[in-house]
């Protein structure tokens, strides 16, 4: 009788510490919603006292997620996790600390290559390497943005393009406005913004001529063309 008393409360032990597996559905923005909306659904169960396994899927049942997180609201991550294309191969990986600060990120080739590492300071979450990689293994080479012409032509440019603001004149506003934007693959223009502004009619003036800009060199990867953002101050000067 002693023995059946024990063996029940094993079981029994062991079936409390057991977390039933809880499937949640998604649907393509992640937000929760019902089997039939579904593109992605997830299989989330506890581990043991201090890690929660949470395995996200695509609708078709390949994997897209799978990761451990720290607390049963699967809000803080820890350890490894790894991301899936649909198709099956691995793309990305994020290696969480226990303060759930990022400390590595790898992105992959379809041939399993890695295609950049960055690597993160442990305790401010700021980048500290980044290192990029052919799909064969070797570094990549990068070229800078570069304006048609070169820096004299720029320089020509604005020089010959700036509209000094009449009212602006009067007021003798001055001073150095530095514009943000994209420069995009084929080398235009856009996503135009105001880093450091010193007066509105200055600052519309300095958009003005860097919107009218010739076409740039974008930056290059490989010989690939990338997009990219760069400022550039638009100084007015009064003589």
């Amino acid at each position: 009788m002693r023995s059946v008393l024990i063996i029940l409360l094993l079981f029994s032990l062991k079936s409390f510490s057991q977390t039933d597996t809880t499937k949640v559905y998604f649907d393509r923005q992640w937000q929760e919603t019902i089997a039939d909306s579904a593109h992605f659904y997830s299989l989330r169960y506890q581990l043991n006292d201090s890690l929660w396994q949470q395995n996200d899927y695509f609708i078709n049942g390949n994997i897209q997620m799978t990761g451990t997180c720290s607390d049963s609201s699967y809000a803080n991550k820890i350890g490894r996790f790894k991301y899936y294309s649909e198709g099956g191969f691995l793309e990305n990986e994020e290696n969480y600390l226990s303060n759930g600060i990022v400390n590595e990120v790898i992105h992959y080739y379809k041939n399993g290559q890695a295609d950049f590492i960055y690597k993160y300071n442990s305790e401010t979450g700021k980048i500290t390497s980044r290192n990029f990689y052919q799909e064969n293994g070797e570094e990549s080479a990068f070229t800078p943005p570069r304006y048609s012409g070169g820096i004299t032509k720029m320089k020509s440019y604005i020089s010959s393009s700036l509209r000094y603001p009449t009212e602006a004149r009067k007021a003798k506003l001055q001073g150095k406005v530095l514009v943000k934007f994209l420069i995009e693959k084929d080398g235009s223009i856009s996503e135009l913004s105001v880093l450091k502004p010193v007066h509105p009619l200055l600052d519309k003036e300095a958009m003005r001529v860097i919107s009218k800009m010739p076409e740039w060199i974008p930056r290059q990867r490989d010989g690939k063309p990338l997009r990219i953002y760069f400022t550039l101050p638009i100084n007015f000067k009064l003589y």
